[in-house]
C-alpha cells in the first residue's frame, strides 16, 4: 500500500447528533439553533459521556488495510464508494464484541464529523461530512469490526466497555 494517504480507503468519522441528545439533556438552552445545529466536537461528546477517552482503531494501518481487504470486489472495480452506519460494543480491552449494521440513519438531519490525523503534526483534525450510505457496504464493515482493535474507553482512568455507533466511509484508491 506504500506510504500515500491518497490511497487510503479508512474514514473514521463520528456520529455528531445533537449534544444534548447525547448528554440526555432536552432543554432549549444549549444556545442559539445554529449553536444546535452544528456538529460536535469530540470534546464535547466526551463531556457528555464522561469518558477521558473515546475508543479509536489501535492500529490505524491494519484498520486502513482491512477496510481495502474487505471492500467488495465488485464496487471497487466500479469505483464505487459509499458510507455503512454500525453500532459497535467495545469491550474494556478494546475488541469489538458486537457489531450492527444500521439500516438508515436515524434522523435526516444527521450530522457527522470526520476524524483524521494531520500526516504533519500528528494533531487529529476534525470536519463535517456528507452521508453516502450505501447498504452494500454492511458485509464488509462487519468484517472489517470483527478484526479490528481499538484503544478502549476510559473514565475515571480505567478502561471501561462501551457502545458507540460510527460511520465507516470507504472511498476507492486513487491511483
Amino acid at each position: 500500500m506504500g506510504g500515500s494517504r491518497s490511497a487510503s480507503v479508512f474514514r473514521f468519522v463520528l456520529l455528531a447528533g445533537a449534544l444534548t441528545a447525547c448528554a440526555g439533556d432536552d432543554r432549549e438552552s444549549a444556545g442559539s439553533s445554529a449553536a444546535r445545529d452544528r456538529p460536535a466536537t469530540s470534546d464535547q461528546v466526551r463531556a457528555a459521556t464522561g469518558l477521558s477517552h473515546m475508543p479509536v482503531p489501535a492500529d490505524q494501518e491494519a484498520f486502513t488495510a482491512s477496510m481495502l481487504r474487505h471492500y467488495p470486489p465488485a464496487l471497487l472495480e466500479k469505483k464505487v464508494g459509499g458510507a455503512v452506519l454500525v453500532d459497535l460494543d467495545i469491550d474494556e480491552k478494546g475488541f469489538v464484541e458486537n457489531v450492527e449494521v444500521v439500516d438508515r440513519p436515524p434522523t435526516p438531519d444527521l450530522k457527522m464529523v470526520l476524524v483524521d490525523k494531520d500526516p504533519r503534526t500528528g494533531a487529529a483534525v476534525e470536519r463535517e461530512v456528507e452521508p453516502s450510505y450505501n447498504a452494500a457496504f454492511g458485509t464488509a464493515a462487519r468484517a472489517v469490526m470483527r478484526e479490528v482493535r481499538f484503544e478502549p474507553a476510559f473514565k475515571e482512568g480505567f478502561p471501561v466497555p462501551y457502545r458507540m455507533r460510527m460511520t465507516l466511509a470507504f472511498e476507492p484508491p486513487v491511483r
